[in-house]
């Protein structure tokens, strides 16, 4: 809300990064120094289709002339805020759950439980909004592409907002997908936390984290 204590939005750039005559217009601005940023490689991937209405907000790019050159800038355009009489007012509400990831989800269970056809037609509900096309996915599918066709729905549908690394474990493609990670299949430490000494001496039934063994 406009009145409650002020806080700094970790994808909104400082002032400092950003040039004078791309600032709030149209790039969101603060005055902190805080931010996070996407890779050139995961902009490319979300922008990969020019018909995907959620590219614009996951990762705007800009171009723009500064001294005599062309020059380009690359920033999140979620959870903005409202710019209130030259003030940023962060009240952009966090999605932790939302209907798409519902459908999601259900794509996720009908294909693991080999009604890869159902799982396409949930999967088409989310391609629709974002691509505007009817069956942008056929049915001339494996479960194994689908599962595939999934988490790339969900890595762009749910872009920042804090999905993706579980997503890329529950479907095992952490060590393929995750450039830093490629060639560390032998450190499954990494993927999780380990479980405390104390909670499998409560129960017997938990057992350790892999890699903590």
């Amino acid at each position: 809300d406009l009145n409650e204590t002020t806080r700094n939005e970790g994808f909104i750039q400082p002032t400092a990064n950003v040039p004078a005559v791309i600032q709030n217009n149209p790039v969101a601005v603060q005055s902190g120094t805080n931010w996070y940023n996407l890779t050139q490689s995961y902009r490319d991937f979300l922008q990969e289709d020019p018909n995907d209405s959620r590219a614009k907000v996951n990762a705007l790019d800009f171009y723009y002339e500064s001294g005599g050159e062309v020059k380009y800038y690359l920033w999140v355009d979620k959870y903005k805020g409202s710019l209130v009489s030259g003030t940023r007012i962060f009240d952009s509400d966090y999605r932790v759950y939302r209907f798409a990831e519902a459908i999601l989800f259900k794509a996720e269970i009908l294909n693991e439980t080999g009604r890869t056809e159902q799982a396409i037609q949930e999967l088409n509900k989310i391609a629709k909004r974002a691509y505007g096309i009817d069956n942008y996915y056929s049915s001339a599918f494996t479960k194994a592409e689908v599962d595939n066709l999934i988490l790339n729905e969900r890595i762009k549908e749910f872009s920042t907002e804090g999905k993706a690394w579980f997503d890329f474990i529950r479907f095992g493609k952490a060590f393929d997908r995750i450039a830093s990670l490629k060639g560390k299949e032998n450190q499954q430490n990494i993927l999780l936390w380990p479980v405390s000494y104390d909670s499998m001496n409560r129960n017997e039934n938990i057992t350790q984290t892999p890699g903590y063994e």
